[in-house]
């Protein structure tokens, strides 16, 4: 066997080992994201509603925090405020909201809830339907950005110029 044929086998089969790494990852998000899909939006018992977020993250004054789904993020509405974990579990009344928004991406939308000491925690719910429970569970007197409003209505949101 040349030389040549040798470094081609050898690249060949490098690629298609790369191949099959990539497709298994793919496939493993995949059934990540639909198992995400598949979590109703219930009341748990008490009062309170899990939300299916695949990532939360919080920034603002001081130093913030993030975390990924393989550190376990939670986040739910109760009767009196919201209730997140990112490293710790942390609860927001009502009252400590200033403002609740919606961004929208290709992949997913976020859920931005910003705080009365500018504090803004932000939750990656993927999809609209998520995105419009959520909104829809959030008290009527609960500030909302015109998207937000607008999601939560099913209106068209205003254009930004």
């Amino acid at each position: 066997m040349s030389q040549t044929a040798i470094v081609l086998s050898t690249s060949l089969l490098s690629l298609l080992i790369l191949a099959f790494a990539l497709w298994l990852a793919l496939r493993i998000l995949k059934a990540r994201e639909r198992r995400l899909d598949n979590l109703a939006l219930q009341t748990a018992t008490g009062d309170e509603t899990p939300i299916p977020v695949r990532s939360l993250m919080t920034g603002g004054r001081g130093l913030g925090g993030t975390t990924k789904n393989s550190m376990n993020p939670r986040l739910s509405i109760t009767r009196d405020g919201i209730r997140f974990r990112i490293f710790r579990d942390t609860c927001w009344s009502f009252a400590e909201i200033a403002r609740v928004d919606l961004q929208k991406f290709p992949f997913g939308m976020n859920l931005l809830f910003t705080s009365t000491d500018g504090t803004t925690l932000t939750a990656d719910v993927r999809n609209p339907d998520t995105a419009k429970r959520v909104l829809s569970s959030l008290p009527p007197t609960l500030p909302l950005t015109p998207t937000a409003a607008a999601a939560r209505n099913n209106t068209e949101a205003p254009n930004k110029r």
